[in-house]
């Protein structure tokens, strides 16, 4: 049970809350576009030194000792992981309250790993030092859909999926990697189903918030959700808070200063990962990463033009975990808002 096929799967879990989730829905006829990059890098876990398993199969039994903050040795450039992210995001309002919306993820991929997955072609040489093991491609992906209550205060409820059809291959089984005969040598690559968790997920969310006050520059908003998990046999509670304030410059210009913190918490259920599953792990059930625990903060500044264009940019941080890697992770995003109404003018 290696350690690096565990703390790989914390880099797509979390991709998806810190942008887009509020209780505003969009108006009908109106169009939000976003395009943002980040890169998530990580040289230490939170992991427990020790792990017993008793001996036994199911893991309903595993103890582990108390996490630390523990470096990945060995790193390369004081890195273990470096994820670069390029998402697209489009938003659509349809009218009555309802927003449906889309969040597409493009990666490429660097973990280190200290061997190569079997002999380097056509030797009998197994790499001694650590290498960057390279994959690109799409990975895990969402789906929402969002409907804003008619009262006062803004709230909404959500529902949203995460899918892997955009990087699934062919098969049952999860392969990290794939070998292919060529001649009497054997190609080894990695597998598309490495950039993801390879499941379906299921989410809800509801959202609250509002402005603080009479000329909207203020705003607070809050999410508490759950998030029904095909893959890991953990299921997720999601608690997130968000604030900031918006600072006029001219008439078509501000800049808006905030702050984004959420917690995202395994829930400790599930039943007895198969073949099938990224988090089999010689089939043990609820093994430590699929409960794992994580809290973060982003520090982010919006600039706006004339309420069409916003260029977004900011940096996260993990601050506290269990069984997850410390990520830090810079990021900017545009995005560019329009309506029907603009294109009939």
């Amino acid at each position: 049970m290696k350690c690096k096929f565990l703390i790989i799967i914390c880099a797509f879990l979390f991709l998806q809350d810190s942008f887009a989730q509020s209780p505003w829905s969009l108006p009908k006829g109106e169009f939000n576009f976003g395009l943002g990059y980040s890169r998530k890098t990580a040289g230490k876990r939170w992991y427990p030194t020790s792990i017993d398993t008793k001996g036994t199969a199911s893991g309903e039994d595993d103890t582990w000792t108390a996490d630390s903050l523990q470096e990945g040795p060995p790193l390369i450039d004081g890195k273990f992981h470096d994820f670069r992210y390029v998402f697209f995001e489009p938003r659509i309002g349809l009218g009555w309250g309802f927003e449906v919306s889309a969040l597409i993820c493009w990666l490429d991929g660097w973990e280190r790993t200290t061997s190569h997955p079997g002999k380097i072609p056509g030797t009998s040489i197994r790499l001694a030092e650590p290498e960057w093991e390279i994959n690109r491609g799409f990975t895990d992906s969402w789906l929402r859909v969002k409907y804003q209550f008619p009262v006062k205060i803004p709230m909404a409820l959500e529902v949203n999926t995460r899918f892997p059809d955009l990087y699934d291959e062919k098969g049952d089984n999860y392969s990290r990697f794939t070998y292919e005969i060529n001649g009497q040598d054997t190609v080894v690559e990695p597998s598309g189903e490495w950039r993801g968790l390879l499941k379906r997920d299921f989410g809800i969310n509801y959202h609250i918030g509002g402005n603080l006050d009479k000329k909207y520059r203020s705003f607070i908003r809050g999410q508490v959700g759950y998030n029904f998990r095909q893959g890991a046999f953990a299921d997720q509670l999601i608690v997130a808070v968000a604030g900031g304030y918006t600072f006029p410059i001219t008439k078509n210009f501000s800049i808006c200063p905030n702050v984004f913190v959420d917690y995202i918490g395994g829930m400790g259920n599930g039943g007895t990962p198969d073949l099938t599953d990224r988090f089999y792990f010689n089939g043990r059930k609820n093994f430590y990463f699929n409960n794992s625990k994580t809290l973060r903060t982003y520090y982010n500044l919006e600039l706006k033009f004339y309420n069409k264009l916003s260029i977004t940019g900011g940096i996260g941080y993990w601050v506290w975990g269990r069984g997850a890697a410390k990520y830090t992770e810079p990021f900017v995003m545009i995005n560019y808002s329009f309506s029907l109404k603009d294109i009939k003018r």
